[in-house]
């Protein structure tokens, strides 16, 4: 009974401590705005097929990715407004919504991406994905929590 409930403990602390190291030094190393769907699907055990099929939703995704049309002239026409004589509220809310509405296709294409990279995963590979999914959300949360802190 002494040996099963040291192994529970043992494991308990184990498993934990081996996935967050294992993600720390797979992280994106050190770059804000990394792309942590990659770095944790280093860390499950991918098939050959698995890694070209994946690869293939990925190149996708990239090659649907819509672009705005022109960066410099959303911030000329925010310009504009800015510097104009008597601001136009009706505009700037259009601008904000062109917007708005760009990020929501990418947010939109980005969640159909990452469900249709997990649906290739068999179940105990999604199980190992979801303890990351769920670190990466901890990790996120701390990050937030500091910024909160300093305001």
């Amino acid at each position: 009974m002494k040996s099963l409930y040291k192994k529970a403990i043992l494991a308990a602390v184990i498993l934990p401590l081996t996935f967050s190291t294992v993600y720390a030094k797979q992280g994106n190393k050190g770059k804000r705005g990394g792309a942590p769907l990659q770095s944790m699907l280093a860390l499950v055990d991918l098939t050959a097929e698995q890694q070209t099929t994946i690869d293939t939703i990925i190149q996708d995704y990239r090659d649907a990715k819509v672009k705005p049309d022109n960066k410099s002239d959303y911030r000329q026409q925010m310009q504009s407004l800015i510097t104009a004589d008597t601001f136009d509220t009706a505009e700037a809310k259009s601008l904000i919504e062109s917007k708005d509405t760009l990020r929501q296709t990418h947010q939109l294409n980005k969640m159909k991406m990452t469900y249709d990279v997990y649906h290739v995963l068999t179940d105990e590979q999604q199980e190992k994905m979801d303890l990351l999914f769920a670190q990466y959300e901890q990790k996120m949360d701390r990050r937030g929590q500091g910024k909160k802190n300093n305001q």
